[in-house]
């Protein structure tokens, strides 16, 4: 049986699998080439060749180097993006070729594990937060506003004085606003908790608008938080590469 290699291809990382109850490798786009190059050599050293790397990706310039290491490091196996028209799920965007393929997929998973036609909401949280609707199959739309860190470089590129501290940690937040006693803190608790806070905000106004609608939340921005999110609301750390095993399972 091929084996296949599922990949996330984001703004600021590529995520990879070679099963689906492995351990998914996340492999920092900031390195340097040989820094990626040796994490994916070492998580995929035991995979058979002729392997399929199924990829869905947000980012040219990562798919395209990502695809060259595998032409040379690994000449027998197949690479694949994914494409709208492998996604079954009918969307009311103007172009859905357009939209956001990690959207789609997501969109599309979202519709699958939730089951019967309910309605579903897709919120991920990383460079940038993306927030979908899908009712009865469909994809209505969604939301795309910054994330934390391109919050806090903005913050900071914008102000003369300002700190860019978006590779500080994130602050431990609690379920109540809390108060920053210096200026650092005062920023990072301010863009954490307007993070968290507002994604909580408007998901529950889209809550009421599509009665029932179970909500998945992923992305490595909730890593930290998660606990603080709502009970009801499922969070699925690698939604997108489990999406795509099961996207496999269907072409």
């Amino acid at each position: 049986m091929q084996t296949v290699v599922a990949v996330d291809i984001g703004n600021s990382s590529i995520k990879l699998a070679v099963d689906p109850k492995a351990v998914v490798v996340v492999v920092d786009a900031s390195l340097p080439d040989e820094g990626r190059a040796q994490l994916i050599s070492d998580a995929t050293r035991d995979v058979g060749s002729r392997s399929q790397w199924l990829v869905c990706s947000v980012d040219k310039v990562q798919t395209e180097w990502l695809e060259a290491w595998v032409l040379t490091n690994r000449p027998n196996d197949s690479f694949h993006l994914v494409a709208a028209n492998e996604i079954s799920l009918a969307s009311h965007v103007r172009d859905r070729e357009a939209l956001g393929r990690d959207r789609l997929l997501a969109s599309w998973y979202a519709a699958d594990q939730a089951g019967d036609g309910a309605n579903a909401i897709v919120v991920d949280a990383g460079t940038a937060v993306t927030i979908d609707v899908v009712l009865r199959n469909e994809h209505l739309g969604g939301l795309i506003f910054p994330g934390t860190a391109t919050c806090l470089s903005a913050v900071s590129s914008q102000t003369d004085a300002l700190p860019d501290l978006a590779q500080q940690p994130a602050p431990e937040l609690r379920t109540e606003v809390s108060l920053g006693l210096s200026t650092e803190p005062a920023i990072l608790l301010g863009v954490h908790q307007l993070q968290l806070f507002g994604i909580v905000s408007m998901v529950r106004s889209l809550e009421q608008q599509y009665p029932d609608a179970v909500v998945y939340c992923c992305g490595g921005a909730f890593a930290s938080v998660h606990a603080l999110l709502p009970e009801s609301w499922s969070y699925r750390q690698h939604f997108l590469i489990d999406a795509i095993f099961r996207l496999k399972q269907s072409l």
